[in-house]
């Protein structure tokens, strides 16, 4: 609990400024963490793309890993994301306001899944035509075994799940800064963790 504690906190700071555990900043920048094993660094990462699905508008979150493994395995973070998401869904039904229930509070967003992996989830829906409707956030799984697939994209926060695990590490980085970035504004994050005691050239 006090890695996570710390964690969110220096998290916020680094993106949005303050102050926090005698450090202090302006914002607007990334953070990496190497970490414990077992510390729920998915779980929380998992969380943070869910609150930026239902409350940031039009807004793509995206998970690059150098292996699918960490993407859709058994204890990839996809599946945590899809947990979180069907909770949302299946569990919240807006708000009573005068006595009504208000369906446009809902959280549970209709979602459509691209299906195969690695997985994305898109809010909206399909109408019977195949037209396509909503706000359109996205949580986009990228398997990222060469840097060129790193490119091109824009994201409100960039996951490099298992930092230590990419042997290209400082290049699928330095790639990655443009994707959160306009001109010299800063337009997202770039969030980077790994286990502790890997080995290799990535770590």
């Amino acid at each position: 609990w006090f890695v996570q504690y710390l964690w969110w906190n220096f998290k916020t700071i680094s993106e949005l400024g303050g102050t926090f555990a005698g450090l202090t900043s302006e914002g607007g920048l990334d953070i990496c963490c190497v970490k414990t094993r077992g510390a729920g660094f998915s779980y929380m990462d998992a969380a943070d793309d869910i609150y930026n699905f239902t409350f940031e508008k039009s807004s793509k979150s995206y998970i690059f890993a150098y292996s699918g493994e960490y993407l859709d395995g058994a204890d990839g973070i996809m599946p945590k994301i899809q947990i979180g998401l069907d909770f949302l869904r299946q569990s919240t039904r807006g708000y009573y306001m005068n006595g009504t229930l208000s369906k446009e509070s809902r959280w549970g967003l209709n979602r459509y899944d691209t299906g195969g992996e690695p997985k994305v989830f898109k809010a909206g829906y399909k109408d019977l035509e195949g037209g396509i409707h909503g706000d359109g956030q996205q949580i986009i799984s990228v398997i990222c075994d060469q840097p060129r697939k790193a490119r091109g994209k824009r994201g409100r926060k960039i996951t490099l799940e298992e930092f230590g695990s990419f042997p290209n590490s400082l290049t699928i980085l330095s790639t990655s800064q443009a994707l959160v970035k306009d001109g010299g504004y800063k337009t997202g994050q770039i969030v980077a963790f790994g286990t502790g005691g890997e080995e290799g050239e990535g770590i």
